[in-house]
């Protein structure tokens, strides 16, 4: 299974102009949760009313979305969550 490092994915999303990435759906609304970059930073945004605690996007480092990737034991998950964020 091939290890990204954050600059990695950082380089791949931002070239291919990338602007939104699904994570997983909210288990109580069923809304989809994700990330979405904005002048070369990255967020997440929970996309949803459910809770106050993630109403507003919360600024994330890279390596949050190079662990998020790194940690799948399924490879082609893995490969799915690369080619989301343009690698």
């Amino acid at each position: 299974m091939k290890c990204v490092s954050a600059q990695e994915v950082r380089d791949a999303a931002l070239s291919a102009k990338i602007t939104h990435v699904n994570h997983h759906r909210c288990s109580i609304c069923e809304s989809m949760v994700g990330y979405y970059i904005e002048n070369g930073d990255l967020f997440f945004d929970s996309m949803c009313d459910c809770t106050s605690f993630w109403s507003q996007p919360q600024e994330c480092s890279w390596q949050e979305a190079a662990d998020w990737i790194n940690m799948q034991s399924d490879t082609s998950v893995q490969a799915e969550i690369m080619k989301s964020f343009g690698m």
